[in-house]
């Protein structure tokens, strides 16, 4: 019988110094578990590669034209600005909500999830 097709999680070594707790660290887990769970990468594949066909489209209509490279470039900086970043935060909110759900279950404090982005904000020295 096949395995279910489950996604992977990678958790970088300077996370581990950021989550100070147990419950920090399933709060980051928690979270991208909740990306893997709503299938996140697929939609984001999905979406990507329509913006793609369709600025092929346009590409193929408006070649030769002396503003063409311009045009392409207004319509990919649209397309990141009007679809890409409003999708990508619903994702983030959704896979954050999940995440909390996700690490109460396991027995884990979600309160501990507000001091770890704090302690990521401290380690960012301001950047995101």
């Amino acid at each position: 019988m096949p395995s279910p097709a489950w996604g992977r999680i990678g958790v970088h070594t300077g996370l581990l110094r950021v989550a100070e707790t147990p419950a920090q660290l399933a709060a980051v887990i928690g979270h991208e578990v909740g990306h893997v769970l709503a299938e996140h990468g697929n939609e984001r594949l999905t979406q990507q590669l329509g913006i793609k066909a369709v600025l092929l489209l346009v590409g193929f209509f408006g070649e030769g034209d002396l503003g063409h490279q311009q045009l392409m470039q207004a319509l990919g900086l649209g397309a990141q600005l009007g679809i890409s970043l409003p999708f990508s935060r619903t994702h983030e909110e959704e896979a954050d909500l999940m995440g909390l759900a996700i690490m109460a279950r396991a027995g884990f404090d979600p309160q501990q999830s507000v001091a770890l982005w704090r302690n990521m904000a401290a380690a960012g020295g301001g950047q995101p």
